[in-house]
């Protein structure tokens, strides 16, 4: 691959946060394109470890959104469960993506009906809240995730 065509990570990055917020506001079909499109990029990026580990978590977490819209996905969630697992055994996660695989964690889990272990990820997500700067909507999501473990478990 010549220098040319080698994409910044940054801009790759950037399109990421876009396909996030499509899957945080269940624009599927958006968010579809917007994953295709950072699929093609992310094979002429530059090599930045964080951000392929970004795309793992999102990865995720599309396949959580899509589990919601349409239950039958559970095969596929599975698969990235354990994709994700493995991305986190083998690196040290800290910020901004310690707190979002504890936050996707914790939404698993709820799915899964496992509240004990949705309500610890969430915690641990909280330790690490703060590396998600001004973004109050952020917050209030994950606050929001956290009451919804506390009120199922009354």
């Amino acid at each position: 691959m010549s220098a040319e065509s080698v994409i910044p990570y940054d801009l790759v990055a950037t399109k990421m946060n876009y396909w996030y917020n499509c899957i945080k506001n269940n624009r599927n079909t958006a968010a579809e394109e917007a994953k295709a499109e950072v699929e093609q990029e992310i094979k002429m990026m530059e090599e930045n470890q964080d951000v392929l580990v970004y795309f793992s978590l999102l990865e995720f977490r599309h396949q959580l959104m899509l589990e919601e819209l349409y239950p039958n996905t559970g095969a596929k969630i599975e698969k990235q469960y354990k994709k994700l697992k493995e991305t986190r055994g083998t690196r040290d996660l800290n910020g901004m993506l310690e707190y979002y695989y504890y936050f996707f964690m914790g939404m698993y889990y709820f799915r899964q009906k496992e509240l004990v272990f949705s309500l610890n990820c969430y915690r641990k997500a909280e330790l690490e809240i703060e590396a998600i700067e001004g973004d109050s909507t952020e917050k209030a999501e994950f606050y929001f995730k956290m009451a919804e473990v506390y009120y199922h478990m009354k």
